[in-house]
């Protein structure tokens, strides 16, 4: 019951700094007209931004390189926009709601606070990507419950030929739902093994795990399942007391469970209010040989930071000296969310130009010889979209890349359409399978009422 009337005490909390009105200043003599531009291909419907951000200049060209996969062709001459101008200032003629065609310059003009028109030019190129995305399907609940409840704990992983979407809303027990992964249709559903459960986390070979993170004194507990149909087994329990506050917030799996060399990483934290940073900002992890745990103590790394209020983990293999991925996040205005790349020796951080002010997961993933990292990412407000994003980290240098860079969209992949959402409980998730030369990439969408869901892309990797 604490629990449930702390959540209802940060919703009356959210919903009041919600009303507040910005300070807006002084706007009415804005000059810089254009702020931002975005295409989006109502083929994918997957948004793509220009190679520099603004404000621009007047007659700047804006230059957009957008993919265009040899069995689907871009059409340039059908493609949707919309933009972003400051206060007082206008476009005229207004952007067309419909399509628009790229196939020459396209000139917007706008009239700033000032009364000046500033014209700018959209070009758009054509490129052969390295990636071609598509959307496979999205199942939302825009009114009700009728799919599954968007609640405040969850988690979705791939298993198989299946999606496992996990909502343990305020701990009540609700089952695992099983989709299939191809259609989103329901399948089937799984009991979880405990009331204070928190996430799935599959390995390569199809079995997977269900956490029990170390909250109330619950302890750190991890069940293993072999398949969507087996029963769990305790494979891990550290206790409160030895485990940290919150240890197992976030989890993932490297490896097979069941045969050979697995690896389980842990993190602590706590998303639900800034003011609930973990000091505890170690990485701990376990490995596992032919299923038994080498000890049952974990290993340590320490990432130096003073706070946190969450981190996601993810190795890439199971080989030594393999790169670990993380991303962490402190919930102060200035800062937010960073990714860190970790190879032998050398570390590596993120540009955070590239990416949003929330990043709940990320995904590491290989495709014949190049990395990849999938990220679930949101503004700094509660009510801003969720979207997904797709990197090339096989040269971790370009980690220092910024929009506008040379070369940049080899490294930015993709961005998904926004998807709307209220998430005052600040989750998500992201997860990943990969087939030959094809990924299927799957983003959780969390939202504190209607709205929650999932969408599914199919990531076709051609090479350089």
């Amino acid at each position: 019951m604490k629990l449930i009337h702390k959540i209802q005490y940060m919703l009356l909390l959210f919903a009041f700094v919600a009303c507040e009105s910005p300070e807006m200043g002084e706007t009415i003599n804005d000059s810089d007209g254009l702020v931002s531009f975005v295409i989006i291909d109502p083929a994918t419907n997957i948004e793509y931004r220009p190679n520099a951000g603004g404000p621009y200049n007047d007659g700047d060209t804006i230059y957009f390189k957008i993919p265009s996969p040899i069995e689907n062709p871009l059409d340039v001459s059908k493609l949707k926009a919309y933009c972003s101008i400051q206060n007082n200032c206008k476009i005229v003629p207004g952007l067309s709601a419909g399509f628009i065609d790229f196939t020459d310059p396209y000139p917007l003009t706008v009239i700033t606070g000032k009364g000046v028109n500033k014209t700018n030019y959209i070009k758009v190129v054509p490129v052969k990507p390295k990636a071609g995305f598509a959307k496979l399907w999205a199942k939302f609940n825009p009114e009700s419950y009728s799919w599954w409840a968007p609640g405040w704990i969850p988690s979705i992983e791939v298993v198989g030929n299946y999606v496992l979407v996990y909502d343990n809303v305020e701990f009540d027990g609700q089952p695992i739902k099983v989709y299939d992964r191809f259609t989103g249709d329901l399948v089937k559903t799984i009991s979880v093994p405990a009331s204070i459960t928190r996430q799935i986390c599959a390995d390569d070979a199809g079995h997977f795990i269900v956490t029990r993170f170390n909250n109330y004194g619950a302890g750190f507990v991890v069940y293993y399942y072999d398949n969507i149909d087996s029963s769990p087994v305790e494979i891990l329990n550290w206790p409160a007391g030895q485990s940290p506050v919150n240890m197992g917030f976030k989890t993932s799996v490297t490896g097979n469970l069941k045969t050979g060399k697995c690896y389980i990483y842990a993190t602590t934290g706590i998303a639900y209010t800034s003011q609930s940073q973990t000091v505890n900002t170690n990485i701990y992890y376990w490995e596992l040989n032919d299923g038994a745990l080498v000890n049952t103590e974990p290993a340590v790394i320490s990432t130096g930071l003073a706070t946190w209020n969450w981190c996601a983990v993810q190795r890439k293999t199971t080989e030594a000296n393999a790169d670990l991925f993380y991303t962490y996040h402190v919930y102060q205005p200035d800062q937010g969310s960073r990714i860190v790349a970790k190879t032998g020796s050398d570390t590596f951080e993120m540009n955070p130009e590239n990416h949003m002010y929330r990043i709940f997961d990320l995904k590491a993933f290989r495709i014949g010889n190049d990395d990849f990292l999938a990220i679930s990412q949101q503004a700094y407000e509660d009510a801003a979209p969720t979207s997904l994003k797709v990197f090339d980290v096989t040269d971790k240098t370009n980690f220092g890349m910024k929009p506008g860079d040379e070369e940049y969209d080899r490294f930015v992949l993709m961005q998904s359409e926004n998807f709307p959402t209220w998430n005052v409980t600040r989750e998500g998730d992201v997860a990943v399978t990969v087939n030959g030369n094809e990924a299927c990439i799957y983003l959780l969408v969390t939202s504190s009422g209607g709205g929650a869901g999932i969408a599914a892309y199919k990531m076709t990797y051609y090479g350089e």
